[in-house]
């Protein structure tokens, strides 16, 4: 590879772009993906080096297939902790509205091409 990034599939992002810029709450951006859980100090190293929207253990994966496939990727992601909330208790409290959220960013994907 010659990058470290993957990049999402440009005729992808032009519809996301305009399917999400009606909704405030939807966010466009990097996400950094790791094979561990993260602890605050590794979370602070990776937010000063990368600023990513949100950090997880799975996109990269997916990039990583996609590519060697050669095959359009986008990634749709909801998060239902953050840096400043997180934990079962707040999982439990957000992952439905964050599945949600998800799914109706697809429906419109969807609907759109």
């Amino acid at each position: 590879m010659k990058s470290i990034y993957f990049k999402a599939y440009d005729k992808m992002m032009i519809k996301v772009k305009k399917i999400i810029e009606k909704d405030s709450t939807i966010m466009l951006g990097r996400i950094v993906t790791g094979e561990a859980f993260i602890d605050q100090e590794g979370r602070d190293k990776i937010i000063e080096k990368y600023q990513p929207l949100c950090v997880d253990m799975e996109t990269a994966s997916m990039a990583h297939v996609c590519y060697v496939n050669s095959i359009s990727f986008l990634a749709v992601r909801s998060m239902s902790d953050t840096a400043k909330e997180s934990g079962n208790d707040v999982f439990e409290k957000y992952y439905k509205v964050a599945a949600e959220k998800s799914v109706k960013v697809v429906q419109r994907y969807l609907d759109s091409i």
